[in-house]
């Protein structure tokens, strides 16, 4: 293959001794050179065809400008070599980048070496092409490569906690695994075992519901038999288990009883999730893939459009080999952010908590493999780095061993936004394996340890309820749920969740007096005596104890009924559904103009324009979700404050034109709120106080059902609260 004088010395080590990555060459010349029959040359003049075309500056003024990232860019600022595995070319008009340079969007190249080259030993080229097989030799060597590298950080030898180590490699395995080395692979029971397993992360479907285990076909499946039609999704997770030389594989609907026992192995595995995926050496997982379709069917779309073999230099300027340049038919981080972050799998909710407590996960997706574990950033088959971030970022579980409480209602708002098959059956379920870390990571973090109970009510907890109560709905129509949770929790809803940035020192005004379960009342000390929680990143004690989790104290995790009985002050107070019903009047007007949209924004967290003014474009809170105002009875059409409720059906039947009345309950007082908005007679051009109020339905007697959530800031309703004698109420 010829090449010019110019790329023949072309080295990549040029490329990172230039202050920004880049090096600079006359568009012209590389049109002469490509004439001329120089091979790059060629290359590039084809790459940049198009953009020649759309330039806006005359071919022979253009500059084409090749990039490498730095290594501040890709992080690697201790590592050795200069670890590439792609670089960009653009046109610019002129050599050196300035502030006011016309430059073409960027065209990314991938760079590619032979794992025994040169540039591959000196880590130069780091970039790899596998094939077309993902369960080719290279594939799984790349595999057992990551695994090699990943046994060694000290983040992926502990639970999510932090407060439990192991070496995956020698582990007590699940109680049942598919053991794959026998003649005829079989359902064995492994409780006493100890070594490695896999796990399959997957969504279910008819061909999973049809293949799982039943208590009328186990004892077949323990003797090696009935195993020899399975979904192809788990025949690939057998092959690519048995590629890996490990001998177990867990699956939950083949290692579970799921019918036939009125679910009680189903219950008693559910205890030990968070084991099981934290514990395995590997979770597989393929989110575009269906169990019918598999993961390892050759892929059909090529991974690049053009290739080219270009001499590899060293640091020394020697010429040593060669490397590969190539216009890929993709990026890897657009294909693992299409085709993991993005897949509708990771929108199931089982799979969030598996995607969470999972050490090390390798996706098989249509174009390429994906590899992630919890001390560096994800990579492609590739080698390439993945710097996208998402709703799912790696900060979600880094963040989670020096995180308080507010951590968790993050995760219960990320996972709020997941869907279940079966709702009834997992809604907290299918959390309380984060739940039982998030418990351990609590008490890490405390003080006194002993001291805490850590009751989990519903999915929150009882020690912070008083802000866990204020969840509030995203303003769309939710359906019930109908997995049992009490219309205080927010599983009593489906649908999206989140809480306002909680206040500096927020005032607790509700005593939780017991909680009512099916076994009974159970009183609950006051908990203004709540330890304080050690500073982010004091806890790094590692605690080694038996990896079996125990079953005891675990119950509260899996279930979600319950009813709260408080003592607290109510106040009645009226929501006004059209406060601008006469916006011509001076008062209504004068007033609305008082209320800011900072603090609309800030008490519901409605996002809205800056040009946004209540009492023009307010038309019944439509441009404010389903927010409603807020007003004292005595004097209804001044704004007092917000609600929120989640039933809008209920409250429309509930409501005339005017308006209705609402019982709330005070939970909360966060003092010195920053100003904006109206209190009574007076604009809060100060710092005024906010109450957190919890609005009610009574049902009969003293007990109630929440319809919604709200902030007061009037100071006559405040006034009246104060006043208000105290209250037993049972909240169910």
């Amino acid at each position: 293959m010829d090449f010019c004088l110019s790329c023949q010395n072309l080295s990549l080590h040029a490329f990172s001794r230039a202050p920004d990555g880049a090096c600079s060459y006359k568009l012209s010349t590389i049109e002469q050179a490509a004439r001329e029959g120089c091979a790059f040359c060629s290359f590039l003049t084809e790459q940049t065809q198009s953009s020649v075309i759309a330039f806006p500056v005359h071919p022979s003024k253009c500059w084409l400008r090749m990039v490498i990232p730095t290594r501040r860019e890709l992080n690697i600022a201790k590592e050795p070599g200069l670890r590439l595995h792609e670089l960009e070319i653009y046109l610019a008009d002129s050599a050196l980048e300035t502030k006011t340079e016309q430059r073409s969007q960027g065209i990314f190249l991938g760079l590619a070496a032979s794992p025994n080259s040169p540039a591959a030993r000196n880590q130069d080229v780091i970039g790899r092409y596998l094939g077309d097989n993902p369960n080719s030799d290279h594939h799984v060597s790349t595999i057992l490569e990551w695994l090699s590298s990943c046994f060694s950080h000290p983040q992926c030898r502990v639970t999510a906690s932090g407060t439990t180590q192991f070496d995956a490699r020698d582990v007590l395995l699940p109680t049942r695994c598919i053991d794959i080395l026998q003649p005829q692979i079989c359902l064995r029971d492994t409780s006493a075992i100890r070594g490695s397993y896999v796990v399959l992360s997957h969504r279910w479907g008819n061909a999973t519901e049809e293949s799982k285990t039943t208590t009328s076909n186990f004892d077949r499946r323990t003797n090696g038999r009935d195993l020899d039609s399975l979904p192809q999704m788990f025949e690939d997770a057998i092959c690519i288990t048995k590629s890996l030389g490990i001998r177990y594989l867990w699956i939950d609907s083949l290692c579970i009883v799921q019918s036939g026992d009125d679910g009680a192995d189903w219950l008693k595995e559910a205890t030990q999730m968070a084991r099981y995926y934290q514990q395995s050496i590997l979770t597989i997982s393929a989110p575009s893939s269906t169990p019918l379709r598999g993961m390892l069917a050759p892929r059909s779309e090529r991974p690049f459009q053009s290739l080219l073999r270009l001499p590899y230099r060293n640091s020394k300027n020697i010429q040593e080999g060669y490397f590969y340049l190539y216009r890929p038919t993709h990026r890897s981080s657009q294909s693992y952010l299409k085709d993991v972050r993005e897949s509708e799998l990771l929108s199931r909710g089982w799979i969030f908590q598996e995607w969470f407590l999972s050490r090390r996960i390798i996706y098989y997706t249509p174009r390429e493999l994906f590899f992630e574990c919890q001390a560096e950033t994800p990579r492609s088959e590739r080698q390439q780095r993945m710097t996208v971030t998402h709703k799912h970022d790696l900060a979600l579980r880094t963040q989670f061993r020096s995180s308080g409480f507010d951590h968790w209602y993050r995760l219960v708002e990320l996972y709020s936004k997941t869907n279940l098959t079966r709702p009834e059956k997992d809604h907290i379920i299918a959390l309380s394996g984060i739940a039982q870390e998030f418990r351990e990571v609590i008490r890490a973090n405390t003080k006194a340890p002993k001291l805490v109970s850590l009751k989990y009510v519903s999915g929150l907890w009882l020690e912070d309820l008083h802000h866990g109560l204020l969840w509030q709905t995203t303003g769309q129509e939710q359906k019930l749920c109908n997995c049992g949770a009490p219309s205080w929790s927010w599983a009593a809803r489906l649908g999206e969740v989140r809480w306002l940035q909680r206040a500096a020192k927020p005032m607790k005004e509700l005593e939780v007096v017991a909680l009512v379960d099916a076994s009974g009342v159970h009183p609950v000390s006051k908990l203004n005596h709540w330890p304080k929680l050690k500073t982010q990143g004091s806890s790094d004690t590692v605690i080694d104890h038996d990896e079996r989790a125990s079953e005891q104290g675990q119950s509260d995790l899996m279930t979600s009924g319950g009813s709260l009985i408080v003592k607290g002050r109510t106040q009645l107070v009226f929501i006004d559904n059209n406060i601008n019903r006469d916006e011509n009047e001076p008062r209504v007007r004068k007033d609305l103009d008082y209320v800011t949209v900072e603090t609309l924004t800030r008490e519901t967290g409605v996002e809205l324009p800056e040009d946004y003014t209540l009492w023009k474009d307010n038309v019944d809170c439509q441009r404010a979700g389903d927010w409603r105002f807020v007003c004292s009875p005595s004097t209804p059409g001044i704004i007092g404050g917000w609600a929120l409720f989640e039933n809008s059906h209920l409250i429309d039947h509930l409501s005339s034109y005017d308006g209705f009345s609402a019982l709330a309950l005070h939970v909360s007082t966060r003092k010195k709120v920053a100003p904006g908005g109206r209190s009574r007679s007076t604009k809060l051009n100060m710092y005024h106080d906010v109450y957190d109020v919890l609005f009610l339905e009574a049902q009969g007697g003293e007990t109630f059902r929440r319809l919604g959530v709200g902030r007061i800031m009037d100071r006559q309703i405040m006034k009246d609260f104060s006043t208000a004698e105290y209250q037993v109420l049972t909240l169910v």
